[in-house]
């Protein structure tokens, strides 16, 4: 979705289920989405905050998680993809004058850091 904020849905048990069945349902889907946006986390050395969690629909247990993802020092988690178009962007409105290369160059860095990783 952008700024480092990503959706993740996945469905339960599908079936005609009572009201206390199906919420019991969406709240184990909801956990194991949970599990799997932490582990990801975990693993790349990241942090995260939940932002919103939607039951959408018991027939299916459908659940959607939206959450934000930091790195350790508190900034947006980006993907490299996303910094180099951020990186060429930023190149595009100082060759526009909208910004000074002073404002590039501080800009720039975090990016660059990030295009440069292994």
């Amino acid at each position: 979705m952008g700024e480092g904020i990503y959706t993740l849905a996945r469905e339960g048990e599908i079936g005609n289920k009572s009201n206390s069945t199906c919420e019991k349902e969406m709240n184990k889907t909801k956990e194991l989405i949970i599990n799997d946006i932490s582990e990801f986390t975990i693993l790349n050395n990241y942090n995260f905050q939940i932002i919103s969690i939607e039951k959408l629909e018991c027939w299916f247990s459908r659940t959607k998680v939206t959450f934000k993802v930091f790195n350790k020092d508190g900034t947006i988690a980006i993907t490299k993809k996303d910094a180099k178009k951020q990186l060429l962007e930023l190149k595009d409105n100082l060759n526009l004058g909208i910004i000074t290369q002073e404002d590039f160059n501080n800009k720039s860095i975090a990016l660059k850091k990030i295009l440069l990783e292994n």
